[in-house]
């Protein structure tokens, strides 16, 4: 075999020739540190930043809130003309001059005292919206004035919510602090409340911080809210006069199961809650909804502030969308913090039961929503009480510490 030739086998036949396999470097393997095992080093994962996640709102449980201004609140138009379905959420309008407001009001009781109604039943009435236990104190530049909450009948006729049943109420102050901390701060699916810049003048009701809350029974967006921020302030005090609602079954996510603030009371040492349900879910002749309660001077006065591009990202200023809550002087909520969709079909009682379950997606949505209103709410009162604020769930929220002087909320 001298000239080179492959060796044969015992009869000399040729061999196959040998395959050489893929191109160096096409077939690399794993690259160093890629996988444990035999490759030196732990899983560093992805590079940073290669998956960002699936965008906002494109799958249930990821939902970004409306967009701001995107549902009327304060209406002139306060909602889709009445038994005409919407397909989706209608642009904000501009919000009704508070002066064109108290104008309106002076002609109204005019005409009813020329037509020979008695002013006593609006006396008794006024009265009536003032005695709940939170009523509107001073605020800068400001002077107090009647409480905006109505009383626990309707208005102008319009009949009294069912009143909330006491194990509806109870549920909501008595979250397990189980659920509160395993749900602790919510994922995608709840969008936090937003920061207001440090060194705002305190909001301050009866000598205590505010908590200001503007809605409307027809609004789904203030149905799912509500349950949240009902949640949340039953850590720091005591609600009387709860009322059982549906939101508008011929809005967007028709028919929300709810509860509605109109008419109800709030006993706090921490904070005021100052709840303004500006109309009911009754249609009026106008293909909207009957008025309910009315805010005061000072109320509209922050609102006017607050409702403006400098702290609320995207809204055209003048306008506000429901529902509208100032947390004291640290955040502000513009839309629902979380899908409404997630109550479709469901009762009252199916949605206060549901809190004591960690794992639903509902109490995911509430509590989680819950823990961050505690949060900006804890941190207006200096961290009082302690029960609330030192929750491992809520300072998980707080994406901070409980700290001497209160929490710490994120960018403040």
């Amino acid at each position: 075999m001298s000239d080179g030739a492959p060796a044969g086998g015992p009869d000399d036949a040729p061999r196959p020739t040998a395959v050489p396999g893929p191109p160096p470097d096409q077939f690399p393997g794993p690259p160093p540190h890629a996988v444990p095992g035999p490759y030196p080093g732990p899983f560093p994962g992805p590079p940073p930043g290669s998956y960002p996640g699936p965008p906002p709102g494109s799958y249930p449980g990821s939902y970004p809130g409306p967009p701001p201004g995107s549902y009327p609140g304060r209406p002139n138009w306060p909602a889709p003309p009445v038994g005409v379905p919407t397909s989706g959420t209608p642009s904000a309008p501009v919000r009704r001059n508070p002066g064109t407001v108290a104008a309106v009001t002076v002609c109204v009781v005019v005409v009813l005292l020329v037509a020979g109604l008695i002013v006593v039943p609006l006396a008794v009435k006024h009265a009536t919206t003032s005695a709940a236990t939170s009523t509107p104190g001073a605020v800068p530049g400001g002077t107090g004035g009647a409480g905006g909450a109505g009383g626990a009948g309707g208005a102008g006729g319009i009949p009294g919510p069912t009143p909330a049943p006491a194990s509806v109420v109870s549920a909501l102050a008595d979250v397990p602090s189980s659920v509160v901390d395993e749900v602790g701060k919510p994922g995608t699916g709840v969008v936090p409340p937003i920061a207001l810049p440090a060194g705002e003048a305190p909001v301050v009701a009866d000598g205590l911080p505010a908590v200001i809350y503007v809605g409307a029974e027809y609004c789904p967006f203030c149905a799912a809210e509500r349950w949240a921020l009902a949640v949340a302030l039953s850590r720091f005090g005591t609600f009387a006069g709860l009322g059982e609602i549906q939101s508008s079954t011929t809005d967007v996510y028709p028919g929300t199961s709810t509860l509605t603030f109109h008419g109800s009371t709030f006993t706090s040492p921490y904070v005021s809650f100052e709840p303004v349900e500006e109309y009911s879910n009754v249609p009026d002749d106008d293909g909207g909804y009957q008025p309910l309660d009315t805010p005061t001077a000072a109320e509209n006065r922050l609102i006017d502030r607050y409702s403006s591009p400098t702290y609320v990202p995207g809204i055209t200023a003048g306008s506000v969308s429901y529902p509208f809550v100032i947390l004291g002087n640290v955040a502000l909520i513009s839309g629902a913090q979380y899908d409404p969709g997630l109550l479709e079909g469901l009762s009252q009682a199916q949605i206060a039961s549901d809190l004591s379950d960690a794992t639903s997606p509902v109490t995911q949505a509430i509590v989680g929503s819950a823990n961050e209103l505690t949060a900006a709410i804890c941190t207006a009162t200096h961290g009082s009480p302690a029960s609330a604020c030192t929750s491992p769930g809520v300072v998980r929220a707080a994406g901070g510490a409980a700290t001497a002087s209160g929490m710490v909320v994120p960018n403040r």
